[in-house]
């Protein structure tokens, strides 16, 4: 997932982009990536880009009305995640991304990626059973061991939300 805005002012390695809030969160590390304009899609109420992400050239530090503040060279905090799942025919998948590390973020964007990876299953809709086995582990707090499970109409959806409630 990633947003794409114009650079207004660049001042050595400090830079303001969008000229506008992007999700007015204040105090955000979030990874900022130089991207490439594939194309623009011109419309009389809200004209937008699409584009692809390039490499990661620094990190936002804050967004603010005006616009969000990053800087070159600096990294923003992530939180791996590592899933392994083990499908119906007995056959392991593992995944493994980063997320934000921030309070409001983190939760739905780990949803997201877990949800991403049970799409794996042939089954994406209907009746599911989900089996949870896993643990949440934090520096400086202790481990939190997760078990559940869950059969439903909508198992990938509930078990992505609940993993994303944990944390």
């Amino acid at each position: 997932i990633a947003a794409v805005g114009t650079l207004t002012h660049l001042s050595g390695d400090k830079l303001l982009a969008f000229g506008h809030s992007f999700l007015g969160l204040g105090a955000t590390p979030i990874p900022l990536v130089a991207s490439r304009i594939e194309a623009l899609v011109p419309r009389s109420h809200v004209s937008f880009k699409l584009a692809s992400t390039l490499a990661s050239v620094g990190a936002v530090i804050r967004d603010a009305d005006a616009g969000i503040v990053g800087l070159l060279g600096r990294q923003a905090e992530m939180v791996p995640i590592h899933l392994s799942l083990t499908l119906p025919e007995g056959k392991k998948e593992n995944f493994s991304y980063e997320v934000v590390a921030h309070p409001l973020l983190t939760p739905p964007l780990a949803a997201l990626g877990v949800q991403g990876a049970l799409s794996v299953m042939e089954q994406s809709l209907g009746p599911q059973t989900f089996e949870m086995e896993g643990s949440i582990r934090l520096k400086n707090h202790p481990t939190v061991n997760l078990s559940d499970l869950i059969a439903s109409e909508d198992g990938s959806r509930e078990i992505a939300q609940l993993v994303s409630s944990y944390l």
